[in-house]
């Protein structure tokens, strides 16, 4: 047993090491039956006794309390070292998305300097953290998933991190809080899938990505003007060859939800998915006023 921690938890520990010395899993399965301090002692524990050169993954579900940010700083910091490729990082534990807040106090984790540097990562998938790149960030060169799941972030910095991933083939971005409209200008010729999921407060998107080939969209309408006066949903995709479109549960916006002249600025995709309730509910201008007509 090792010393200052109860005999299930060391065991949990141990078969963790078992399971793969170039993966680590501290998920929300792993992190369930544990306290934070519990949690970080079996994290820095692990850590202490992994041997291998090498680790491939790291996933890790926790809370950004201040107290342990030191500890998540060094997580962070020895993945680097061991030359990580795939880091999922979500820090939503005791985060309520009706107050949008942390009942426990935390506050969004700002990813350290030391990972903008990391020229090993492929997978990269981030949760309720702040991402400020350091002066001097020249983008990931390896990278090719990116995950941003209620994220701190400027649409700048997300335009820049897009223009310096020439390797990005898929983005997602979901529940997307910190900005009302989003401008992707993507050149790269290796972006092949995006996808929007639940992005509540973006009233606007824009999107130029002239190789992309797969298009997914869930959530209130946010393409072209917001009084839909003009001819375009803002939506440039040639390429595209498959789109998922769906507004379930988000018809409480109209009347800004006419996905209308998005179809039509996709209409060359060969694979389109719609649900019904976005075909049945189109918008009507709010400048326009219907006039009875008994004759009808």
């Amino acid at each position: 047993m090792v010393a200052g921690l109860p005999e299930s938890i060391v065991q949990s520990f141990h078969s963790i090491i078992q399971l793969s010395a170039t993966a680590l899993d501290f998920g929300s399965e792993f992190a369930s039956n544990k306290t934070p301090e519990e949690f970080v002692a079996v994290v820095n524990r692990i850590l202490q006794l992994h041997g291998g050169n090498k680790l491939e993954r790291l996933r890790l579900y926790f809370c950004p309390l201040d107290l342990f940010l030191p500890d998540i700083n060094n997580w962070i910091a020895f993945s680097i070292a061991k030359g990580v490729e795939a880091l999922e990082m979500n820090f939503s534990m005791g985060f309520d998305l009706a107050p949008n807040q942390f009942s426990n106090g935390a506050r969004f984790f700002r990813l350290p300097d030391h990972l903008y540097p990391c020229n090993s990562l492929t997978h990269l998938s981030l949760s309720h953290c702040e991402i400020q790149p350091p002066l001097g960030f020249t983008g990931f060169s390896g990278l090719r998933f990116l995950s941003l799941a209620d994220v701190d972030i400027t649409n700048d910095v997300l335009q820049f991190i897009l223009a310096n991933c020439p390797n990005l083939e898929s983005l997602i971005l979901r529940e997307w809080l910190s900005l009302e409209s989003i401008e992707l200008v993507a050149e790269n010729p290796r972006l092949r899938r995006l996808a929007f999921v639940e992005c509540w407060n973006t009233y606007q998107i824009e999107i130029s990505a002239t190789h992309l080939q797969s298009f997914i969209f869930y959530g209130e309408y946010a393409f072209g003007s917001e009084f839909n006066l003009s001819e375009s949903s803002n939506v440039i995709v040639p390429s595209l060859e498959d789109a998922f479109i769906s507004s379930i549960g988000m018809e409480h916006t109209q009347p800004y939800h006419d996905y209308t002249m998005l179809l039509s600025d996709i209409a060359q995709v060969k694979i389109l998915t719609v649900c019904s309730e976005t075909l049945m509910l189109p918008s009507i201008p709010e400048d326009l006023t219907y006039i009875y007509d008994p004759s009808e």
